[in-house]
């Protein structure tokens, strides 16, 4: 069993609405926070989505562009990799809007990677939360805080002086836990800002197959 949850503060887009309701017209749980901070929202989400009794969460952000079956391959790959979070591909558009390439995973290697339909599975070690599935047996074995809300499984953390967002929190808490992370680079999808941000649009034509990712870790 699925799950989708939709963090929504301050609306969601057409797009993202057409997936939503895809998810529910296929018989899927639906969840949405529309009220909520990030990080709350995404704490009272995945209490709503573990209380369906879903196997999987699958996150979706308001301003993503993704399709139905483009979720359930994220599923699909967690499932065949035995992996507790397995991410899609998109471009941060904070930095596209500036003309720079960078994705929202950071893998562990500096080496290139494939994409698209010549892609693979990566291990990751940190993502941004647009466009993920978690398994939700990750969130019980995650040592999170207690908070007015409940389990504070997203609350922000500081490493190293740098302060983490609520996804990038998750994610080491997750590895603490003994997490299988993955990215599935196959599954690219649009980020809306100025205009849709897609990964092919910041790639050169000529080395879609084999591109170098960013090591530091980007703004989701």
């Amino acid at each position: 069993m699925i799950c989708f949850c939709f963090p929504a503060l301050g609306g969601m887009s057409e797009r993202t609405r057409d997936l939503l309701e895809a998810a529910r017209a296929a018989g899927h749980a639906v969840v949405r926070n529309t009220e909520s901070p990030h990080d709350r929202a995404r704490g009272m989400l995945a209490a709503q989505g573990l209380a369906t009794g879903a196997d999987w969460l699958v996150w979706v952000d308001a301003d993503q562009v993704a399709q139905l079956d483009q979720a359930l391959a994220l599923v699909a790959t967690g499932e065949r990799e035995s992996a507790d979070l397995v991410s899609g591909l998109y471009v941060c558009r904070h930095h596209a809007a500036r003309g720079q390439l960078a994705l929202n995973v950071t893998f562990p290697f500096s080496g290139p990677v494939k994409i698209g339909k010549g892609g693979e599975t990566y291990p990751i070690i940190g993502c941004g939360f647009g466009f993920v599935a978690t398994r939700t047996s990750l969130f019980r074995r995650i040592d999170a805080p207690v908070c007015e809300y409940g389990m504070a499984w997203f609350l922000p953390l500081i490493a190293s002086g740098r302060h983490l967002g609520e996804d990038r929190s998750f994610c080491v808490r997750a590895r603490l836990a003994g997490a299988v992370m993955k990215a599935d680079t196959r599954v690219m999808v649009g980020h809306l800002g100025i205009h849709e941000y897609s990964v092919e649009e910041m790639v050169d034509s000529d080395n879609r197959n084999a591109m170098q990712e960013e090591r530091a870790a980007p703004r989701s």
